[in-house]
């Protein structure tokens, strides 16, 4: 979850970046909103995928979960602390809880919005055109569309103020299907309300919904001069829904300018040309990376037992419990109160002095209460984080059975 956020909000700032620079002002309308529409689909899926080069992760890593039985141990030496561990479990259950309650609150948002546009059809006078419904407002309102309804208001229709700028413009909105991609960008929004860009993501695709629509306008030869004199009859107006293509949608200043633009140059294209290779790299950059790699990319820090598993060459993790100085896993993992139970097990206990234990053994059980161990047939090293394992500090083989108190073990082998 924590990957994908990070991931989604950095996939969406960049395609933003790159929308911004180089499509924003060039009169390119089609070209625009094809490329936002591939960026919604781009986000989602390169935040969803990740393709390890090296150093293979199974899942559990990054869910990172504490098993619900490893209570707070207070007797041991200050060197490792197993202290706060249910605390971290709540506040991540009260951040997902958090999540989920304004995502619900946000699609309840999302399905009220969409039936009232839909209600208004049923509210309201309407007749059926070749291609479009024909919606008379009660209430005073500027033309908009949504799906394939044209809403004008009883007060505009019968004072005879829609005009053939209004009909092509709207016709527009309804042939080229501008509606469904508000309706993806704002179902996007509600998963990932939590990303700033999307808000302005949407507010450029919805600009761009507009250059498409008055560019038809002006295909269909009206004068430029007398289509903004009459945009600017309806800017006072408001609509009550985000998921309507409004006629009268706020960015005038910056329509107009467009409108003044010359048709899309050469420069335009190079441009447009560049976004490819751009989101290429951005693929890769997220994509193909390192799990420790990606963890520093992404500002998140990389478990300290990461690095430690891949100089030891165990490219298969499965943490089976995950303390904030012990680690251990196993082929065959399995709790019973507080006695963890594995077989062809490795363990790493980290000190305070740049140092660790590394055991490997075909059985180790753990009481976690107590923090006895009993080791049977296994090696006990300890190495200097930054060290060649080739060289341990400290070497100890048992063959047969070992009990030893985690406390001891930190005594003994790791210099305390």
């Amino acid at each position: 979850m924590i990957a994908f956020i990070l991931k989604s909000t950095i996939s969406f700032f960049v395609i933003y970046v790159i929308y911004k620079i180089f499509l924003a002002k060039e009169n390119i309308p089609v070209f625009k909103r094809y490329f936002l529409l591939f960026g919604i689909l781009f986000s989602v899926i390169i935040s969803t995928v990740n393709i390890e080069t090296s150093l293979q992760v199974s899942d559990t890593i990054n869910r990172m979960t504490v098993n619900s039985h490893i209570q707070e141990i207070t007797s041991f030496d200050p060197i490792i602390s197993f202290s706060g561990y249910n605390e971290i479990s709540y506040t991540k259950w009260g951040l997902y809880g958090i999540y989920f309650l304004i995502s619900l609150l946000l699609l309840f948002r999302y399905i009220r919005n969409v039936k009232r546009l839909i209600d208004l059809k049923k509210d309201n006078q309407f007749y059926t055109c070749e291609g479009y419904k024909l919606v008379i407002l009660k209430q005073d309102a500027s033309p908009f569309s949504f799906l394939k309804t044209i809403f004008i208001s009883k007060k505009d229709y019968n004072g005879g103020d829609i005009k053939k700028e209004v009909l092509i413009h709207e016709l527009t909105h309804i042939k080229q299907n501008h509606s469904i991609d508000l309706l993806l960008i704002e179902l996007l929004q509600v998963v990932c309300w939590f990303n700033p860009f999307i808000w302005l993501y949407k507010k450029e695709m919805r600009l761009n919904h507009e250059y498409l629509a008055d560019k038809q306008v002006i295909a269909n030869g009206i004068e430029i001069d007398n289509y903004q004199k009459f945009i600017l009859g309806f800017v006072f107006r408001n609509n009550s829904s985000y998921l309507a293509s409004s006629f009268n949608y706020s960015f005038i200043k910056k329509r107009f300018i467009m409108l003044s633009k010359e048709k899309s140059s050469v420069r335009a294209f190079i441009k447009a040309a560049l976004t490819v290779p751009i989101m290429i790299l951005l693929a890769i950059v997220i994509t193909f990376s390192q799990e420790t790699k990606a963890a520093i990319f992404f500002g998140e820090p990389t478990e300290w037992w990461l690095p430690i598993l891949q100089k030891h060459n165990i490219k298969e993790v499965n943490p089976f419990n995950n303390l904030e100085n012990v680690f251990q896993m196993g082929e065959k993992n399995s709790i019973s109160g507080n006695v963890a139970t594995l077989t062809n097990a490795t363990m790493i206990i980290k000190g305070n002095d740049n140092d660790y234990m590394f055991i490997q053994a075909s059985f180790i059980e753990h009481d976690i209460s107590s923090g006895m161990l009993k080791i049977k047939s296994g090696t006990l090293n300890t190495y200097k984080i930054d060290s060649d394992i080739s060289q341990p500090l400290v070497s100890m083989k048992c063959e047969e059975n070992l009990s030893i108190n985690l406390k001891d073990i930190i005594r003994s082998n790791l210099g305390h």
